[in-house]
């Protein structure tokens, strides 16, 4: 009992199989729809593997009126659709307790990131966003405690890259990139290693970042837009003749 509730604890990502084996089980009132409706099930399992097409043919299949979700709001994000994977996840928070909440404040924090590098969020309103998610992950409205900023590592990394500390950005992302189990997130941690490596000049080992990404999760939005920005450093950092 000790080892699960650890496990649980420090569950790795929204989608991690350890949640949807163990955590999803022992919290009945919070998979409602899941037991309803399958192909949410199933859908999950797909993004786990990072495969999005796949999850996202799943969920079409699901009506409509199904309850806000972690899943919904994850392939959302993938797909690049960030302003309606901050509208899934901010109705997730709403909805929910517990566990949930901090799946949603994760997938809020990485909407906003990702849009940010779009271009579609200004900066200033990108850190205002990750930083209520950390504020949210520390349960007491507090600044978040060195343990949050640890367990929390994907999220935490994001904001130390938008407060301009990329060399902690890069050490809290190559870590979530090897302990997460989910491939989605771990691809999600890797682009925020390429980000953090390109903010350093080190583009040959961001471009290795994004190629991890890739392999994780092929069809990830955001590897594309970074892969753009490492490009445009690159050619801005070459001498003129």
């Amino acid at each position: 009992m000790t080892t699960v509730v650890t496990n649980l604890r420090y569950q790795a990502g929204p989608l991690s199989p350890l949640w949807g084996a163990l955590g999803l089980t022992l919290r009945h009132n919070l998979i409602e729809d899941q037991l309803r409706h399958p192909d949410l099930v199933r859908a999950e399992r797909l993004m786990i593997r990072g495969r999005i097409g796949e999850a996202r043919r799943l969920l079409d299949l699901v009506p409509a009126s199904a309850r806000a979700n972690g899943t919904r709001a994850s392939v959302l994000l993938a797909e690049g659709r960030y302003e309606e994977a901050d509208a899934e996840a901010r109705e997730l928070l709403h909805i929910h307790q517990g566990a949930c909440r901090a799946i949603g404040y994760q997938l809020t924090a990485a909407a906003a990131v990702a849009a940010g590098e779009a271009g579609e969020l200004p900066a200033r309103e990108v850190r205002h966003r990750v930083a209520l998610a950390l504020i949210g992950l520390n349960g007491d409205g507090s600044e978040p405690e060195p343990r949050v900023m640890h367990k929390y590592a994907q999220t935490a990394a994001d904001a130390e890259l938008l407060d301009g500390r990329p060399e902690s950005a890069a050490r809290l992302a190559k870590r979530w990139s090897t302990f997460v189990s989910s491939p989605f997130w771990r691809a999600d941690a890797c682009c925020t290693l390429a980000a953090a490596l390109t903010a350093l000049g080190r583009y040959d080992e961001a471009r290795a970042a994004l190629a991890r990404a890739r392999k994780q999760c092929p069809e990830l939005a955001r590897a594309a837009r970074l892969e753009e920005l490492l490009n445009a450093a690159e050619r801005d950092t070459v001498p003129a003749r």
